[in-house]
């Protein structure tokens, strides 16, 4: 029984047109999908592996290419469907085939890796074991707590004590007693003196006559100007400085007051305060 075989080359939206009659066509080769058209029929979509048997008799076929590009089409027309034979490409099969041996390989080398690492590690912490829970100790756990005592953490009490005899030694510890003691026996050794009873520091007062220019300056002992304060009071001829010209001083620096008064022959009584 006659079996054709027609494979073109067509350019993208071409279309080729084959003069053949038959009832079977059945798609071989293509890069996509794309369209054929039997005698005056509407145009089918159509792929490689798909098989299409005519009711009647077709005198013409044509192959149609949807695609933005070229492509390689191949179709076989017969008069019957067993006259077909269809071609199988199994270089992907193979390809997949192969691909899953080899991920197998890699997948075992993986696990006999992590089997191996497995081992050791089992193997490292059971020496690591054995070497703590050596025959003395096994031993031991079948002893009492009081024949266990001298050989278990017991020690190490001894050893802080050690340790803190070490620290707290007799001269340290004797002054422990002193916390017994008053606070005035103790002030030496705080800053309880430090605290001021008073919050002035000096005081100094004296009494002074000016009788040429319009001020007087008076030597005092040394002071901190930022933390002193002057009061005066004068007087002319038994009259208070309610009555007479009012007189008023500055710090020159810390060892000299000025005294100042636009009358002469006045007393000036003043008086200095230093706070703390």
């Amino acid at each position: 029984m006659k079996l054709t075989t027609y494979r073109y080359n067509i350019p993208a939206g071409g279309t080729v047109p084959i003069g053949v009659k038959g009832r079977f066509i059945r798609g071989m080769a293509s890069d996509s999908d794309y369209k054929i058209r039997i005698d005056d029929a509407a145009p089918t979509k159509f792929q490689t592996g798909i098989a299409f048997s005519a009711p009647t008799w077709f005198n013409r076929l044509e192959i149609i290419n949807p695609a933005a590009i070229a492509q390689e089409i191949e179709v076989i027309v017969a008069a019957l469907m067993s006259s077909v034979t269809p071609r199988i490409d199994l270089a992907p099969v193979e390809q997949a085939v192969a691909d899953a041996r080899d991920d197998i390989a890699a997948a075992r080398t993986a696990l006999a890796d992590d089997v191996s690492a497995a081992r050791l590690a089992l193997a490292n912490d059971t020496a690591t074991l054995l070497g703590r829970l050596t025959a003395t100790r096994a031993g031991n756990l079948d002893a009492s707590i009081s024949s266990r005592a001298s050989q278990t953490s017991v020690n190490t009490v001894d050893s802080v004590a050690d340790t803190i005899a070490g620290r707290l030694t007799a001269a340290r510890a004797g002054k422990l007693d002193n916390l017994n003691a008053t606070i005035s026996s103790r002030s030496s050794q705080t800053s309880v003196n430090a605290v001021p009873l008073t919050p002035i520091k000096s005081v100094q007062r004296g009494y002074t006559n000016r009788a040429a220019a319009n001020y007087t300056d008076v030597t005092i002992s040394a002071i901190n100007t930022s933390k002193a304060w002057v009061n005066v009071m004068a007087d002319q001829d038994g009259l208070e400085s309610s009555t007479v010209d009012r007189a008023h001083a500055e710090f020159l620096n810390s060892t000299t007051m000025r005294l100042y008064s636009r009358k002469r022959y006045i007393h000036v009584r003043w008086e200095i305060i230093e706070y703390v």
